[in-house]
């Protein structure tokens, strides 16, 4: 019986989220601060 583990679940979830164009990148490549940073700064503010 094939085991399922979280490498083979991530290795099928990046696949999927790559066939329609979705770029996958590392965490700290989009961390505040970084040149590709999603946000501004670590923490989320109301204001």
């Amino acid at each position: 019986m094939a085991r399922l583990t979280e490498s083979v679940v991530e290795s099928a979830t990046l696949a999927w989220l790559a066939a329609p164009g979705y770029a996958v990148r590392h965490g700290p490549e989009i961390a505040a601060g970084e040149p590709g940073a999603e946000r501004s700064d670590l923490y989320l503010s109301s204001e």
